[in-house]
């Protein structure tokens, strides 16, 4: 059983991972013998890993028809951003209420990673705001609230890649996220929940100005 849960949540990782970066493009169908042999993993793994991208919408799975990567809707943008606003804030406010001597551990590890944030290519920078996202959501100690970020967290990625290539060069990088660490670490649950909700509202503003900048009435 230990076993299978390992392998389903690794199977999970590598294709909503292959999603996210598009290397598994939009609207591309999911062959599930490719991603057997792609991963070395079994189909069953396979399966509960696809159920779980589907309930993230990231896949779409189609009654005899199949199942397929699902398209990037950036019309949804606002919509995602209006709930990751509140939700991101919120985690951040529990992670400082109820950070612990490891979370604090956790958060210097990636405090030190931060001090190199300006020689570090975009990978590793996405890697690193992956990781400082996954810190906040297991330190605000709440499941549902985890796995409900988790889901938008990975939306909102995947619009960052599409819209890579447009972003200006000045604001192609990611942000450096040591001040809501500072907040977390420090226990003050008003500036981490302020820090946070701000972070979703500079990244819903960048994605609107590589979109739509050229759209005249487009706000």
């Amino acid at each position: 059983m230990t076993a299978d849960v390992s392998l389903a949540e690794r199977a999970y990782r590598e294709i909503r991972r292959s999603i996210i970066t598009l290397e598994l493009r939009p609207g591309q169908a999911i062959n599930e013998d490719d991603l057997m042999g792609e991963l070395g993993i079994g189909r069953t793994p396979i399966r509960e890993a696809i159920k779980r991208l589907a309930q993230e919408s990231l896949i779409e799975i189609y009654p005899r028809r199949g199942t397929f990567v699902s398209d990037v809707q950036i019309t949804d943008l606002a919509a995602i951003s209006e709930v990751r606003q509140q939700l991101e804030g919120y985690a951040a406010g529990l992670a400082a209420r109820r950070v612990d001597p490891e979370v604090r551990d956790r958060i210097d590890e990636l405090l030190a990673e931060t001090e190199g944030v300006k020689a570090m290519a975009t990978n590793e920078l996405m890697d690193l705001d992956a990781s400082v996202h996954d810190l906040v959501y297991e330190a605000a100690k709440n499941r549902f609230l985890r796995e409900t970020l988790a889901g938008y967290l990975g939306l909102s990625q995947r619009i960052w890649h599409v819209a890579r290539d447009r972003l200006p060069a000045e604001q192609s990088e990611v942000w450096n996220p040591r001040e809501l660490l500072l907040a977390i670490r420090k226990g003050d649950e008003t500036r981490a929940r302020d820090i946070a909700a701000r972070h979703v509202s500079d990244f819903e503003r960048e994605m609107r100005s590589a979109f739509w900048a050229d759209e005249p009435g487009v706000t």
